[in-house]
């Protein structure tokens, strides 16, 4: 695979679009900049859909009427939620997922097929430009003490998860791009932000560098047997990882000493107060399904009714306690749909379908360890993702009838 080159013929959405995805990975925690650049991305985009086309794609129509539908019923669980107080302030995350997600379709289903691989290739290079402004962010925030002595993402106002989120994934498309291009700098990129994505101290991190290496390197194989070597291959690297994150002191002090507590717990079920304490968060969620198994307790109502006054620290759950089976139902379903869809593209060996199947399969993934849906970090990746799965129809199983002896009739 080659990398497009992106024709700079509508300067002034290219502008809108990298300033809302820079200040969503790299500068989140300043409100207004934040809301700003949404807003503005998503009017620009939209106008010039609309101007260019007169219409919109079937992916967009299909993504709002999901996401419209979630956060409708997200709004009007006011009316039953058992703790109003915070639900209007939650309802404008909801609103921000609406406008990233809305402006990436739009943005990438807006041109012929091959702006659209242009497009394509624009947000993920812009997704590793805005990684890249964390980590000298970071370079500049954080103390020189603080480096290898404690989680360094407070001190660049973002929390430990979501800077990992907005590291890893970027990394997972750095190393890709390293093997379907065969620059060398690429790997370096990959290395830079796994590391940085380490010393946030977020364990989901691994998992995603983890879990995102071995399907690139394994669904990206032409054949079984290519496939087999680089499993081990990704196996040894993923051991290589840990094994670093477990001696290079600036790397243990970050992650490994989280590592080595999680063990402790999960071994002798004392050492890790963050695992015991997400366990007894599942069984308050649990609780408060049971209570109200249908429509839930209301829009982030959870953290206000269970005895720990906190989130569940698990997508699932949460959805679940909040808003019932029905906000499960309505969430899930364009997810795990576009996961189903992607493993097919996978299989027919489409472009670059092993980097999009692993980032949505370490997003599912993750969603037992913290929550992302009012994420627009994560957002961003849901809407680029689904606009691939729907965006180039499969192609077509050739069937063969036997036929005489030394003839193949192909039959359409």
């Amino acid at each position: 695979m080659r990398v497009d080159i992106v024709h700079w013929k509508h300067p002034v959405e290219k502008l809108a679009v990298a300033w809302m995805m820079i200040n969503t990975a790299a500068f989140h925690d300043n409100t207004i900049s934040l809301i700003l650049s949404e807003v503005l991305a998503f009017i620009i985009v939209a106008a010039n859909t609309f101007l260019r086309n007169r219409r919109v794609s079937r992916q967009f129509v299909l993504y709002l009427l999901w996401i419209g539908s979630f956060v409708l019923f997200c709004f009007i669980s006011y009316i039953w939620s058992v703790a109003k107080a915070t639900h209007w302030s939650m309802m404008l995350s909801m609103l921000q997922i609406i406008l990233v997600g809305s402006t990436t379709i739009l943005y990438i289903d807006n041109g012929n097929a091959q702006e659209r691989e242009q497009r394509l290739s624009m947000i993920l290079t812009l997704l590793l430009i805005a990684a890249l402004v964390l980590c000298v962010r970071m370079l500049i925030s954080v103390p020189a003490s603080a480096w290898g002595a404690e989680r360094v993402a407070r001190y660049v106002g973002l929390g430990n998860t979501g800077a990992t989120y907005m590291l890893s994934y970027p990394a997972l498309v750095a190393l890709y791009r390293a093997l379907a291009y065969r620059k060398r700098w690429y790997y370096a990129l990959y290395v830079i932000l796994t590391a940085f994505s380490m010393m946030s101290g977020a364990r989901k991190g691994i998992l995603i560098t983890i879990l995102g290496t071995v399907i690139i390197f394994v669904a990206s194989a032409k054949s079984w047997q290519s496939a087999a070597k680089r499993f081990v291959l990704s196996v040894l690297i993923s051991g290589g990882f840990l094994y670093a994150i477990m001696n290079i002191p600036l790397l243990y002090n970050g992650i490994g000493v989280r590592v080595s507590t999680m063990m402790q717990q999960l071994s002798t079920n004392s050492g890790d107060d963050s695992i015991s304490t997400r366990l007894k968060l599942l069984e308050y969620a649990q609780q408060a399904f049971l209570q109200r198994p249908v429509l839930g307790a209301g829009l982030d109502a959870f953290r206000h009714i269970n005895p720990l006054d906190t989130y569940a620290h698990n997508n699932f759950m949460e959805i679940l306690a909040c808003l019932g089976i029905l906000g499960v139902l309505l969430y899930y379903s364009l997810p795990v749909a576009t996961f189903f869809q992607l493993i097919r593209r996978t299989r027919a060996q489409m472009k670059d379908s092993a980097l999009y199947l692993a980032i949505i399969a370490c997003i599912l993934a993750c969603d037992f360890f913290t929550i992302w849906y009012y994420n627009e970090n994560i957002q961003i990746y849901t809407a680029l993702l689904f606009s691939v799965s729907l965006g180039q129809a499969l192609p077509e199983r050739k069937v063969y009838a036997l036929a005489v002896p030394g003839e193949e009739q192909e039959h359409e």
